[in-house]
């Protein structure tokens, strides 16, 4: 059972021992030494205010700091003179104290409200957390913002602010907690979801305090919603790893140029001298059919590289419509198109378009007039497939199917998937075949980036 309400005496004197003048102390803090409620010497700590002794400043919405002044004597004593009269006395020492307490008083507020207004601007949210129970009673407004919250929660804890941690980082964190009670410090990003369910990333860093024994007390820190600045850092990595392939796939193009048009116009060449020997027709039409080759060379060495280009701006696109639209004067009517839903991808829709009609041609070319060609998301949510059920890439070198100037077919460029993979780098896309359950084709689009992640 708590004790009884203490005396003034008593209430004085513990202050007095709390240490040298501009100590601060708690009311909590006073009452643990009676083992009583903070009520019962809540007033008088303000008797205290009254007499000077102590001065106060109220500390968020449920708490008060109170410290002892520089100097203590009051302005005013009373001096017994046999008539009980009040005898006034101005003390210099006190009023300059009072005067230095106001002018700290008033530093300490600017400084608060410069702080405040930084971390507002900041997007900073500020915590501390008790290392002893995990609990998390203080933080600002922005804090909990950053998790979605309107209102403080009822409670904030480790364990809680773990519960809005993506499950694959969760480890992570807790490692790097653990690691910091060693260090002192706890530095970390991780992606989180928020009470709306959006999904955001977020930095924090904090500092921990130990105890007069040395041992860690309580934390302090911030916290700050880095989203954008994690898609921006994406978006430069997607964009270094395209000129990476770019500059692979310009040394490919080069070789491809210089050896597949030299055929075609070594041919023009001989049929052309041949034609002036002997006046023969055909000469004519080998060198004609050699230009028409060379002319279909030069036109889908100009598609691959304008769809080579890096996509600077994405869209979101529905991609059951872009597959809708590419069928139309691809696949014929006798084959068989089947659609499950993709969700909407961020994408340059004509360039995606451009890359169903090639990879559906192909499917054509190869599968005759009744294949069945399928799309779907990939079951790992990282993309989009396209299958079909014809004769596929068993005895295909997956390494050489998206090389330029790679076919199956005597009378093809080897240009079509060629096409297909410009288009995907140039999005920052993986590109990869497979086989579908039948044995026939699949194309696999890997490192797409949905709509509803923007």
């Amino acid at each position: 059972m708590p004790s009884a309400a203490p005396s003034l005496t008593a209430v004085r004197a513990v202050v007095e021992g709390f240490g040298p003048p501009g100590t601060p102390l708690t009311t909590s803090e006073v009452a643990a030494k009676f083992d009583c409620s903070n009520r019962a010497v809540s007033e008088h700590l303000e008797t205290l205010v009254g007499e000077r002794f102590l001065e106060t400043k109220e500390v968020g919405t449920h708490g008060r700091v109170w410290w002892r002044p520089v100097d203590t004597p009051t302005s005013h004593r009373k001096t017994p003179r046999g008539t009980g009269d009040t005898v006034e006395s101005t003390n210099t020492s006190a009023t300059s104290s009072r005067a230095d307490s106001e002018s700290t008083e008033q530093a300490l507020q600017a400084s608060e409200e410069r702080l405040h207004l930084a971390t507002e601007i900041g997007g900073i949210g500020i915590w501390e957390l008790d290392l002893q129970t995990l609990d998390s009673p203080v933080r600002t407004a922005r804090h909990d913002e950053i998790f979605g919250y309107d209102g403080p929660p009822d409670d904030w804890s480790f364990e809680r602010f773990l519960d809005h941690v993506v499950p694959e980082h969760r480890d992570r964190i807790e490692r790097s907690f653990e690691e910091s009670l060693r260090t002192g410090l706890w530095t970390f990003e991780c992606p989180i979801v928020r009470v709306d369910g959006q999904q955001r990333w977020i930095a924090a860093r904090g500092r921990m305090f130990d105890d007069d024994v040395g041992e860690p007390h309580r934390a302090l820190g911030v916290v700050q919603d880095i989203t954008d600045q994690k898609r921006r850092e994406r978006k430069l990595e997607r964009q270094r790893k395209r000129l990476e392939r770019q500059n692979e796939r310009l040394e490919e193009f080069t070789s491809t140029v210089t050896h597949d048009l030299r055929s075609p116009l070594a041919v023009i060449d001989g049929r052309l001298y041949l034609y002036r020997e002997t006046a023969e027709d055909e000469h004519l039409d080998a060198a004609e059919e050699a230009l028409k080759r060379a002319g279909r060379l030069v036109d889908d060495l100009l598609t691959v590289a304008h769809q080579g280009r890096l996509v600077e701006t994405t869209q979101p696109t529905d991609v059951g419509a872009v597959f809708e639209r590419a069928r139309e004067g691809t696949v014929p009517e006798t084959a068989e198109c089947v659609y499950e839903p993709v969700p909407t991808i961020l994408a340059d829709r004509d360039r995606l378009l451009q890359l169903f009609e090639n990879v559906l041609r192909n499917s054509v070319e190869h599968g005759g007039s009744d294949v069945t060609v399928r799309v779907g998301p990939l079951s790992d949510g990282a993309g989009f497939y396209i299958e079909d059920d014809g004769p596929g890439f068993a005895e295909v070198d997956p390494e050489q199917v998206f090389e330029f100037g790679y076919s199956g077919r005597e009378d093809g460029t080897g240009f079509g998937l060629s096409i297909v993979r410009a288009i995907a780098d140039a999005h920052g896309w993986e590109i990869s075949i497979g086989s579908e359950a039948s044995g026939g084709a699949r194309v696999q689009i890997t490192g797409v980036e949905f709509a509803v992640d923007a």
